[in-house]
């Protein structure tokens, strides 16, 4: 029987790190990205890989057919958490079969934790640096962007290639825009309820 995995925050991870009380859950949930990224995109663990099962690459018979959403995922379904559920357990599982990572486990997003602390940025920084210290060198920060091994071709009928990439295109996040500030703590109070309300 396997044991029991315990997920954090994010945020927590973050400062656990920051505070150097714990640097290893971070280093090593870097780690085990970079790990999976660097696969050959046709492993079944690769980020490559992984990602292709939620949306690009299209495969199936969303690969050509504009009536059908191109990935696996289950959005505007009733099956949308359940499907959710397994894929993130199949990501995790792939961050753990990177030596040294075993003990990895996504952590999960607390949109809570810092609601009443308006002076806290709201993103953790390993998700907007470009870099990282990892083993005493600096890395590309994999959780900040991803390097296509091999290029994506969109072949859905009437769509132009839009989401076509060439090889080497970096994926690029945005998790600055439209981040939602507030200035007054009653207001973040007021957020925190309708957060409440709305899960």
């Amino acid at each position: 029987m396997s044991s029991v995995r315990v997920r954090h925050s994010l945020q927590y991870i973050q400062q656990l790190y920051d505070s150097g009380e714990d640097r290893s859950k971070l280093e090593n949930l870097v780690r085990a990205f970079r790990g999976i990224q660097a696969l050959p995109p046709d492993n079944l663990k690769s980020f490559f890989y992984i990602g292709g099962l939620h949306g690009l690459p299209y495969r199936g018979p969303g690969e050509t057919d504009p009536a059908w959403w191109g990935g696996y995922c289950w959005h505007d379904s009733a099956l949308f958490p359940t499907w959710h559920r397994i894929y993130t357990l199949y990501l995790e599982d792939a961050l753990r079969s990177i030596p040294g990572c075993q003990d990895v486990t996504l952590p999960f997003w607390d949109q809570l934790i810092n609601l009443e602390s308006p002076d806290e940025p709201l993103i953790p920084s390993v998700l907007t640096s470009p870099t990282f210290v990892l083993d005493r060198k600096i890395i590309d920060n994999p959780l900040y962007s991803y390097k296509l091994q091999q290029g994506l071709v969109q072949k859905v009928e009437g769509t132009n290639h839009r989401y076509s990439k060439a090889e080497g295109y970096k994926t690029v996040r945005y998790p600055l825009s439209g981040e939602y500030r507030v200035a007054a703590p009653a207001s973040r109070c007021n957020l925190r309820m309708l957060i409440y309300v709305v899960y």
